[in-house]
């Protein structure tokens, strides 16, 4: 146990806060039902200089707070991102106290079957929090992106001023420096231009940079842009700097595509469950750093380039938009569909915090690694609330892809019976040819007990075969030209972990609600001493499954979720188990995510002695020539036959290029396929 000090006057700078803890790193969250009621208090110092205007600005406080300066309380907060002016309560030159109480948060009932935990005091904390000192003409806020990527780049500047109410004119002054991985003096660019404000302008910059080093995955380059805000004489007034990262998304030609080129957004769900299980609701929103971390290079050992967002403990308004885990990706290599605190899992939309959507999207926007904005998963549609977002949204961003929802029309409208809809509420379709749109659907080709039927069906054309989409649909939707169409939920069949890893643990051999899902897939309900054979069919419908939709031109895949933890660390679905231990299918995805992959076009198990196999490969990368190798082996080990493609040319970006039939000469009998592909 431990003594604990009264916080009683913690907001008064006498307080004796000597025997309090120091908190391990920015943003540390508090929460887990041995901590229920418990308010986080939080206290800082501040050396603070000569000022004109000070602002307090706070990333977010979750649920909500009281911000203290120098015993002073001068607001509320909640879950909102803040600037609050603390001019008139902040003393200069001297020492000043910084204090928050963060109140406690719950869930109230707990609902295991929503990939949540059974402990419902999920992370109470304050955001990062800065505090900016400046004069009375300031800079307000900078948004930046790349409108360009030929050479020079184009890199566009939406610049906020604002003033007292006195006439103030001058320039601005922006510069563009690289600064990751390596940091340089030289300026890559520089633009300047007049302005002239007494409460507010907005002004619009291009800066041209020249030689750019584009961002990318593989190439992570950051630069860091200062804009600086000057009098008639010159004089510096005030100044703002941004990192950000020269990089386009569109969708021309009905393709995902990064700085022009076609790509896959490939990867898994991020759901926030992180050991040990004590800590599974204190860490859910705000971890230690090093969980984000272990999880961005997880994903890239996988060959996968995404993250979809999918952090939440109640059905509505419940996400998180960690500025954290943006900065680390911008400088890992990894993309982001990004949900944002006013994400919304099901159910319906009425209480959607339409208000913070645009704060949320405005706080993280300059990041080049956040491709997409979802703000849902699957949520009950009412009037025009899709539209509605769709406008919020491109109104303070117009550099990204936006899926207000992961379903199509079809899919989605099938969560909401006709018979139910209210007769004096029209539904709007036109947001599903909104230029911005990111089109998709949960596909769940293999998952929720499917047999192997769906997935040769799968792209055939033929009716009802996968989900509620009709597969016709489907086709017009993956041969669009104007947009791109994502399977954003997927595969998500079961594979018990290594029960060995887990023993002495309260989930040992504990399965959730999925644990009937083998009886319709496999025909039967496997075992716990089946383990193996249950992670071999996971493997098995992930390669196969996502081989498929690479041919069939998704333009990217979402496995669901990464790692374990959800449902108290029962859930089955994961490609990684709670501890971090990967499963098979870990590996047979990062198989099927190598930028360059040949094999059949076919997904069948088993070959008739008079079948051809219609051998492709696949690209995502640069343009290269390959030699394809085909090789059937003995289930010993021993080579059988084996037959080569030569000279086989593949061009960039997101491709497939039939190579022609292979017919084996081989006896009846089980073989393995292998495909390699080398240089010439």
């Amino acid at each position: 146990f431990e003594i604990r000090e009264d916080p009683a006057g913690f907001e008064d700078p006498d307080y004796d806060d000597s025997n309090w803890e120091r908190v391990p790193y920015p943003r540390y969250a508090h929460g887990g039902e041995r901590r229920a009621g418990e308010h986080l208090y939080l206290r800082r110092e501040v050396e603070v200089g000569s000022f004109e205007r000070a602002v307090l600005d706070v990333e977010t406080v979750r649920p909500s707070g009281d911000l203290y300066i120098n015993g002073r309380h001068i607001t509320n907060l909640d879950r909102h991102p803040a600037r609050v002016d603390v001019t008139e309560a902040l003393e200069p030159n001297t020492t000043n106290l910084v204090a928050m109480r963060v109140n406690p948060h719950d869930t109230g009932s707990p609902n295991s079957s929503h990939h949540m935990s059974v402990d419902t005091h999920s992370s109470w904390f304050a955001g990062l929090t800065t505090l900016e000192l400046t004069g009375r003409q300031h800079i307000e806020d900078v948004f930046v992106y790349t409108t360009d990527i030929d050479d020079p780049a184009n890199l566009r500047l939406e610049i906020e001023t604002r003033g007292d109410g006195d006439a103030f004119g001058g320039r601005i002054v922006a510069r563009a420096y690289p600064w990751y991985p390596d940091e340089s003096d030289e300026p890559a660019g520089q633009i300047s231009g007049p302005v002239t404000f007494s409460e507010s302008a907005e002004t619009v910059l291009d800066l041209q940079i020249p030689d750019p080093m584009l961002w990318t995955v593989h190439t992570p380059r950051l630069y860091k842009i200062h804009i600086i805000l000057e009098d008639e004489a010159g004089t510096p007034v005030d100044d703002k700097v941004v990192t950000t990262g020269l990089r386009t998304v569109s969708q021309e030609g009905g393709k995902f595509r990064v700085n022009g080129r076609s790509t896959m957004l490939n990867g898994p769900l991020i759901f926030g469950h992180y050991p040990p299980l004590e800590r599974i609701a204190q860490w859910m929103f705000s971890p230690p750093p090093e969980k984000y971390v272990e999880q961005i290079l997880g994903v890239q050992r996988m060959n996968g380039n995404l993250f979809r967002m999918s952090v939440h403990d109640n059905w509505t308004n419940s996400g998180v938009s960690d500025r954290r885990l943006a900065r680390m990706a911008d400088q890992l290599g990894m993309m982001f569909m990004w949900q944002t605190p006013a994400w919304a899992r099901e159910g319906p939309v009425d209480e959607y915090d339409l208000e913070g959507l645009p704060k949320y999207a405005k706080d993280v926007r300059n990041h080049p690694s956040i491709v997409m904005w979802q703000p849902s998963n699957h949520p009950s549609p009412y009037v025009s609330w899709e539209n509605e977002v769709l406008e919020i949204l491109e109104s303070v961003d117009q550099s990204r892809l936006i899926a207000p929802v992961s379903k199509t029309r079809e899919g989605w409208l099938s969560w909401v019976p006709w018979e139910e809809w209210p007769d004096d509420v029209p539904y709007d379709e036109s947001w599903w040819d909104h230029p911005l749109l990111a089109r998709g659907t949960m596909e769940q080709t293999f998952g929720y007990g499917k047999d192997w039927t769906p997935i040769r069906m799968l792209g055939s054309g033929h009716e009802g075969m996968v989900d509620a989409l009709p597969d016709q649909e489907r086709l017009r939707y993956l041969n669009s030209d104007t947009h791109a169409f994502f399977d954003f939920e997927s595969e998500e069949s079961i594979s018990q972990p290594n029960w060995e890893l887990h023993r002495g643990q309260p989930r040992y051999k504990v399965f959730s609600y999925e644990y009937y899902y083998d009886e319709g897939s496999i025909g039967r309900r496997l075992e716990t001493d089946e383990w193996k054979e249950s992670q071999a069919w996971q493997a098995l419908t992930a390669a196969e499954g996502y081989r498929k939709k690479r041919w069939l031109g998704y333009s990217g895949t979402s496995w669901c979720p990464l790692r374990g933890g959800g449902n108290t660390a029962t859930y089955m679905k994961p490609a990684v188990d709670y501890e971090n231990h990967v499963k098979l299918a870990y590996h047979a995805m990062a198989m099927i995510y190598q930028e360059t992959l040949a094999g059949s076009k076919n997904v069948s198990l088993v070959y008739g002695p008079n079948d051809d196999i219609p051998v492709i490969a696949m690209n995502l990368g640069e343009a290269k020539s390959v030699e394809v190798q085909v090789t059937a082996r003995s289930l010993a080990g021993g080579e059988a036959v084996e037959t080569r493609f030569g000279d086989v040319y593949l061009p960039a970006g997101q491709q497939v290029v039939e190579l022609g039939n292979w017919k084996p000469d081989l006896e009846p009998g089980y073989y393995a396929f292998e495909y390699t592909i080398s240089e010439p």
